[in-house]
């Protein structure tokens, strides 16, 4: 066998062929040579030639009404312009060589002229049937493939759209109602409880019928016994933790001479927080959950999703900064404390993945910060 023989089989298109055929093609076969930047032919062209690749690398183009863009490219034992040579249809695409190219260039008039070309074209329709029968495979596959991802695109685009919609359409809501309290109900206590839960929702309504419309399950948002024994014993851990610290620096500033000294000890500050404010300590739990669930199961997940943020990061000071926002309407102060704290909560959400726990250490800091209000000493800082 010789070396150019070898060099045919070396093609995909020429597997099984006999070698008889092989010598017949090489003696009709030409080879010629095109620089970078070449076209070889255009779209829509005539033509009836196959082309075997021994050098380089072609592109595949297709045309569009402003321009052409690159499809694919193809590198050395590949072929191109097997569907003209079979049944003299015009070329589907354009091939341009993207560096110099060397190809085998195979006649259909000369093959037929060939003696026993009969033998020859059979040979070559059937092993052009199977590889075009091979290739449309693997492009359904990959058009399914496409589809797919295409359909995930739309559907995380329209996921995002309805979360911008939500979020603008609550904030307009909320800035409306605050408006027309400000100006034309001057008399209504804008710190008091039931404005508070009034407040609150009013974010919740809108972004519960996102959640609804979403399609996604609703511990997606946090919302799910998953983990839960984790998240609220590290919660209760870690706000008894900072309440005992808290207590301790209040107590130490009041030795002092910073604040007034007070009696209470510790056990007695945790029997007003636990005992004497038990009712309020409730209500602001379930208070706390609603504002997890708006501003980390709800923002902080939508927004680590629609900007893929792995490291989740981004999105814990974004929804931290649009939650702030939200406060707006109590103070930059409380602003200022919604931002920094729900920075410290966005990070817990993360690691739990279940709003229980983060739930629990707001309202707990939330009551420590409130029966701290209620001591004695409070009112009298230096």
């Amino acid at each position: 066998m010789t070396s150019s023989q070898n060099s045919l089989q070396a093609f995909q298109l020429f597997q099984g062929i006999s070698r008889e055929t092989l010598d017949k093609l090489l003696n009709v076969a030409q080879i010629q040579t095109f620089h970078a930047g070449e076209i070889i032919f255009k779209e829509g062209s005539t033509g009836d030639e196959l082309y075997l690749i021994l050098s380089g690398t072609l592109e595949v183009l297709k045309s569009t009404d402003s321009s052409d863009f690159v499809v694919t490219e193809m590198t050395e034992k590949s072929h191109f312009g097997e569907l003209s040579f079979l049944d003299g249809s015009p070329r589907s695409a354009t091939i341009r060589a993207k560096t110099d190219v060397s190809v085998y260039i195979l006649e259909k008039k000369a093959i037929i002229e060939h003696a026993s070309s009969g033998q020859i074209m059979a040979e070559l329709f059937r092993n052009i049937a199977l590889w075009s029968s091979e290739r449309l495979k693997h492009r359904t596959s990959n058009y399914a493939d496409s589809l797919e991802k295409q359909l995930s695109l739309l559907q995380e685009k329209n996921y995002f759209n309805r979360f911008l919609l939500t979020i603008t359409g609550t904030y307009s809501i909320v800035l409306v109602i605050t408006s027309l309290l400000g100006g034309l109900l001057k008399h209504i206590n804008m710190y008091s409880q039931s404005y508070s839960w009034l407040y609150l929702m009013i974010l919740v309504g809108p972004v519960l019928l996102f959640v609804l419309k979403s399609g996604e399950p609703i511990r997606h948002f946090g919302v799910t016994t998953s983990n839960w024994k984790r998240s609220c014993v590290e919660g209760l851990v870690l706000s008894l933790g900072v309440i005992v610290l808290g207590f301790g620096l209040l107590s130490l500033l009041s030795r002092l001479g910073w604040m007034a000294k007070t009696s209470i000890s510790l056990p007695g500050f945790l029997y007003v927080m636990f005992v004497q404010n038990f009712f309020m300590l409730i209500l602001y739990f379930i208070n706390s959950y609603a504002q997890e669930f708006l501003a980390r199961g709800v923002f902080q997940s939508s927004i680590q999703r629609a900007f893929e943020d792995e490291k989740g990061w981004k999105s814990v000071l974004l929804a931290s900064f649009i939650f702030g926002v939200a406060h707006i309407p109590y103070g930059a102060a409380l602003v200022g404390v919604t931002l920094i704290s729900g920075i410290f909560f966005g990070f817990l959400f993360m690691r739990h993945k279940n709003l229980l726990g983060v739930s629990i250490v707001h309202s707990m800091l939330g009551s420590f910060l409130f029966s701290m209000a209620q001591l004695p000493f409070m009112d009298k800082m230096a």
